[in-house]
């Protein structure tokens, strides 16, 4: 099944570039919760942020700056759109609402979760781990 949309969630603005959409700005909002994405208001943050990407083939994200406060009241550690600053060195959690758990170094990075028209069953988590130095990445759906 091809993705109807793409949710982001967590932290500044992106960059978003692709075919029809080239050059479209997506503000994020650092209380956006990837996980009310296909099911609004069920986890703690706000709803996140979704851009339609029905009929495209490819998706490039660029320049996305910004920074956000990773637990304020408790480690207010400013950190960038890749989670560098962040107090905890990794973060790990095992997912929600159908959409995959995902283990990476940093934390309150960006994130995103591509949708189709209905949730299907949850995927495997996703882990980064050993590192996010890619040229393409093919996740499945949520």
């Amino acid at each position: 099944m091809k993705p109807s949309k793409f949710i982001v969630a967590l932290g500044a603005v992106m960059a978003l570039a692709g075919a029809a959409r080239a050059g479209t700005i997506v503000t994020i909002n650092g209380t956006d919760d990837i996980y009310n994405a296909g099911a609004p208001g069920t986890q703690p943050g706000t709803d996140p942020t979704s851009v339609g990407v029905a009929g495209l083939s490819s998706i490039t994200f660029s320049d996305a700056t910004g920074e956000v406060y990773l637990n304020l009241t408790s480690g207010d550690n400013l950190n960038d759109p890749d989670g560098v600053g962040a107090a905890p060195s990794s973060s790990s959690n095992s997912g929600a609402n159908n959409i995959a758990g995902l283990t990476a170094p940093n934390a309150g990075y960006i994130t995103g979760v591509f949708l189709g028209p209905t949730l299907e069953p949850t995927p495997a988590a996703l882990d980064f781990s050993s590192g996010t130095a890619f040229t393409s990445l093919a996740p499945a759906l949520q």
